[in-house]
């Protein structure tokens, strides 16, 4: 496990509410209990955030990326779908930075090489893979 990216997670966990109805939640690696963040707290931002402390450059790409969302939410109505739209190709670029990729990768070579294990294969055709 990378404590340098960990870390903040692990601490951001502990602040972190139970779910209530209605909330989204999000839970990671050792921790069992799904978890709520309350992200208007400075604190867990500050947390979460943290791993850029020695990347000011990225820092600043990723504030300004902020920027520009928070001037398309300015426009209104008009401009959520563009928010949106950035938002999902944000989720989609932290997809390979992930355990589910590095996973998904893991599964795919041992397929193609013959190597997928048959409790594997039958738990990808549950979860709706076809090959």
């Amino acid at each position: 496990m990378r404590t340098d990216i960990n870390r903040p997670i692990q601490m951001a966990s502990r602040n972190a509410q139970k779910c209530g109805a209605g909330r989204r939640c999000l839970g990671w690696g050792e921790v069992r209990d799904a978890l709520c963040f309350t992200m208007p707290d400075s604190e867990n931002w500050k947390l979460l955030l943290s791993v850029y402390a020695k990347h000011p450059d990225t820092a600043l790409n990723l504030a300004e990326q902020f920027h520009i969302l928070k001037e398309f939410l300015q426009q209104g109505t008009k401009g959520i779908p563009k928010v949106i739209a950035e938002l999902d190709e944000a989720i989609k670029a932290l997809h390979p930075h992930t355990e589910f990729y590095k996973l998904g990768e893991k599964m795919y070579q041992q397929r193609i090489a013959g190597k997928l294990k048959p409790k594997h294969e039958h738990k990808l055709r549950d979860l709706g893979v076809k090959f």
